[in-house]
């Protein structure tokens, strides 16, 4: 994606993306039109567990770890992402704290759109949620 403007790189990574594939050039831009690319260090953390949820990702770079915090209070790793995922999508409907936290494993670029965003976006495009 190295040369690409913001716009085009978001445009492709939610295209390469498993939860957005299928969806018309219409909706992906529109997507698009509410995202933005994020570079994050290697230990960044997204969310901590107990936090609310504010953004789902698409991981266009580098790994992403969601962890969970277990009865010892020790850390769990339940999910390793990596390029053309999407994480976090699944709390969007979560009223509750996160029962997990996502922290950056390696450097990364993700596309980051707001929680407002997506509710939004469900609603124009059903097929969505």
């Amino acid at each position: 994606m190295l040369g690409m403007s913001s716009a085009s790189a978001i445009q492709a990574g939610l295209k390469a993306c498993k939860l957005f594939h299928g969806l018309d050039d219409k909706a992906v831009q529109h997507i698009a039109e509410k995202a933005v690319i994020q570079k994050q260090s290697a230990g960044t953390h997204l969310i901590l567990p107990g936090d609310k949820l504010s953004a789902m990702y698409v991981v266009l770079k580098g790994w992403v770890k969601v962890y969970r915090i277990n009865e010892n209070g020790e850390e769990a790793i339940t999910c390793l992402f990596g390029p053309k995922d999407s994480l976090l999508g699944d709390l969007l409907f979560y009223s509750h704290p996160s029962p997990v936290g996502a922290q950056t494993e390696t450097e990364a670029e993700l596309i980051q759109i707001s929680v407002e965003a997506m509710r939004q976006l469900m609603s124009a495009y059903p097929t969505l949620g």
